[in-house]
């Protein structure tokens, strides 16, 4: 963790944005540190961060020049024979791993041992087709799908949760699901299988966040039955064995304030934006204990804005009721996602593309507050 949101944490690729206002993220841990805000209401802190066989096909039917397939001059592993066998070699497209195994098969002595390679390699082949004749019979059973959809929205419900956009998300919400000892998935090395296992995860998980921003900006709208983040959390968990807890309160509520904060942020940049000001702030801040102030700071200026959750009828439950079941498993391969490391390139284009849009008055204000509150130090 560095000292502070500084001139050397910027991404060299920002320092071109000199029209960019403060990052409003980056103002709420100055906010905390200068002692602007009294303490957060009481709530637990958020916890520290989640066959081998060559597709390579023969390229034409060119003749080999030079050669007559069944001259009595090939001699079983003779020097004819294996200069011919190198001809051959020039017409077609083979791996090196090929290759060496063609050369092997050209200095076997007589037409047996051919015959023994040969016929291992048609069983290896029909082995492989049967494998994937398996494959292709795979379905994911309506046991396994639903278990898929639990897992998959628990993960993204983690209080946790590193990176929400992270290319490798649902390979760790499967390794979650093999650590919970669900028996319906396929083995690892049933990789078509997996494949399909990891397609249908990917599918829910962006059903799920889909989910997740369209109840945030729901709860934006005037009026909304969904203002409280209580309501707003127990409407996400509604219907599923997950359970409400004041930690979740705060990871929505963090949510939230990215969705209201960053306006110019759109259907492909939003979550890449919340992951990005999470791995920041874990950089930024000098301890967990500072990394918890700053998310609970969060939360405090979502209830002032929309309501306290202990004024409404919905309960959470204890943290380390929850953390010691299954939904604990999925916490602890939550912390370990790694977000997109494209997000800042498209965030940078996405944003510029934004400003660019706006009208010219507009910018102007920007460069003034930007004289005004200094350097960016983000987007």
């Amino acid at each position: 963790m560095s000292n502070t949101f500084n001139d050397e944490n910027i991404d060299p690729a920002l320092r071109a944005m000199d029209n960019i206002s403060v990052d409003p993220a980056a103002n709420m841990l100055e906010k905390l540190r200068a002692g602007n805000s009294s303490a957060p209401p009481s709530s637990p802190g958020t916890p520290a961060n989640d066959d081998d066989m060559d597709e390579d096909q023969l390229s034409g039917t060119t003749p080999i020049s030079g050669f007559t397939l069944g001259t009595p001059s090939l001699t079983p592993g003779g020097p004819t024979l294996v200069a011919f066998g190198n001809a051959v070699k020039h017409q077609v497209k083979l791996s090196e791993k090929s290759a060496v195994a063609f050369d092997q098969f050209l200095r076997l002595r007589t037409p047996e041992e051919r015959n023994i390679v040969l016929f291992a390699h048609v069983l290896e082949l029909l082995d492989i087709s049967r494998r994937n004749e398996r494959a292709e019979q795979f379905e994911i059973s309506p046991t396994l799908g639903k278990k898929i959809r639990t897992y998959t929205l628990a993960f993204f419900l983690s209080p946790q949760l590193s990176a929400y956009r992270g290319p490798k998300a649902s390979e760790h919400i499967l390794n979650a699901m093999r650590d919970c000892k669900i028996s319906e998935l396929p083995p690892d090395s049933d990789t078509t299988s997996v494949q399909s296992v990891l397609s249908s995860i990917g599918e829910r998980a962006t059903h799920y966040r889909n989910v997740i921003k369209t109840a945030v900006a729901s709860s934006l709208q005037h009026g909304s039955p969904l203002k409280n983040i209580a309501a707003l959390t127990n409407k996400l968990v509604q219907g599923s064995t997950l359970k409400a807890t004041s930690q979740l309160y705060i990871r929505l509520a963090f949510i939230r304030y990215i969705m209201v904060e960053y306006p110019w942020l759109n259907e492909e940049t939003f979550w890449l934006k919340v992951d990005e000001v999470i791995a920041q702030s874990s950089k930024s801040c000098e301890t967990e204990k500072e990394l918890n102030e700053l998310y609970n700071l969060f939360y405090k200026e979502d209830i002032m804005k929309h309501g306290d959750p202990a004024t409404t009828a919905h309960k959470t439950s204890e943290f380390s009721q929850v953390d010691s079941g299954w939904q604990g498993v999925i916490r602890k391969h939550s912390v370990n996602v790694l977000p997109n490391p494209k997000g800042s390139q498209i965030l940078l284009k996405a944003y510029q593309t934004w400003l660019a849009a706006q009208p010219t008055e507009s910018r102007k204000r920007r460069r003034t507050d930007d004289v005004v509150d200094g350097a960016a130090e983000g987007i």
